[in-house]
């Protein structure tokens, strides 16, 4: 099922001379994609909306970050929850607290939380900062992009002063990998003038993953550059990824803005190439319901088989009270693509 590594090495020495990234168009299905399976996530927690990330901490437990969990008047601010054990996560009954405590960057600042990642000693966040301001679109105006740490004794994510890349980057954290001693972070932006999305790949050595001068950007095929103007997708026409390592190729999960149909492209490398996408099935959303945010979870891949990830499901107006939470956030597991 997986490319030898021979047959992998043959592969990227005959695309020496093509263009990178690869931009392949989505292979033709013979007929429409399947729903996919899929349960409410922690459905015994009512307070859960929005996307869920979640990682093993020291020691075993499973720590779950995702936004939208705890209300606060018509608003949702990101929640936190810490689980004994992941197996069972349409079964969970958690208890959700604050995940980022108001201080550093985030004292007059809202947070909307991007990927998850396992470090030594515990876990780190990726997150977006932001302020109201009436004169922006949407009334808010973006501030940048962080890294803020779990503090065990506060059960929170506490946030330094700084942020690591400024508004106008790409949202780096949206998806990320640690490596061996290395952190990759994705940040896909829209592209071409319409929908479609182009991600960038950011790399720092771990135990300096706040020093912004660490970071170094997918510049061309296997090379990274210092200066962020020369970084280059690695992935186009795609949506919001998630990625994982899986065996010895590289995966990256979305689905197209505003879309249904949940996409898989398998890559070479955390740069790629990544190939064609293939289609894993359909999101189980009514008319005028769309699919978003779909995200692996490693640490629920109890069954080597199967490829274990959560979507939402999003609509510009209110669902109808049949399908209003807890059904938002939902859990997959289709069977693997050989």
């Amino acid at each position: 099922m997986r490319s030898s590594s021979l047959g992998a090495l043959v592969l990227v020495l005959g695309l020496a001379s093509c263009a990178w990234p690869i931009d392949d168009a989505t292979q033709a299905a013979a007929a429409t994609p399947a729903t996919l399976p899929a349960c409410p996530l922690l459905q015994k927690t009512p307070e859960l909306r929005g996307s869920a990330r979640a990682v093993t901490l020291e020691g075993g437990k499973t720590l779950w970050l995702f936004d939208g969990a705890i209300p606060l008047g018509e608003r949702r601010l990101p929640g936190l929850a810490v689980a004994a054990t992941p197996t069972e996560p349409c079964q969970e009954n958690l208890a959700v607290t604050l995940a980022f405590a108001p201080t550093g960057v985030l004292a007059a600042a809202e947070v909307t939380p991007l990927d998850l990642v396992a470090v030594p000693g515990g876990a780190a966040a990726f997150f977006q900062a932001w302020v109201f301001d009436a004169s922006q679109p949407f009334g808010v105006r973006n501030l940048g992009t962080g890294l803020a740490e779990f503090d065990s004794s506060q059960g929170k994510f506490v946030a330094g002063e700084g942020l690591l890349w400024p508004a106008e980057a790409p949202p780096y954290g949206g998806s990320a990998l640690v490596l061996g001693a290395d952190l990759y972070a994705y940040g896909c932006v829209a592209s071409d003038g319409g929908w479609a999305r182009s991600c960038h790949l950011a790399r720092a050595p771990l135990a300096k993953r706040h020093q912004p001068t660490a970071w170094t950007y997918a510049s061309e095929f296997a090379e990274f550059a210092s200066d962020p103007a020369k970084s280059v997708p690695v992935l186009v026409q795609a949506g919001d990824v998630s990625v994982q390592r899986h065996g010895a190729l590289y995966e990256a999960l979305y689905v197209r803005p505003l879309g249904a149909e949940v996409e898989l492209r398998r890559g070479l490398a955390p740069w790629g190439p990544f190939f064609a996408p293939r289609v894993l099935g359909r999101c189980d959303v009514a008319g005028g319901e769309f699919c978003s945010s779909p995200r692996w979870q490693p640490v629920l891949g109890v069954q080597l088989d199967h490829l274990d990830f959560v979507w939402n499901r999003s609509s510009f107006s209110a669902l109808t009270p049949e399908r209003a939470r807890p059904q938002w956030t939902r859990m997959a597991r289709p069977k693997e693509i050989p």
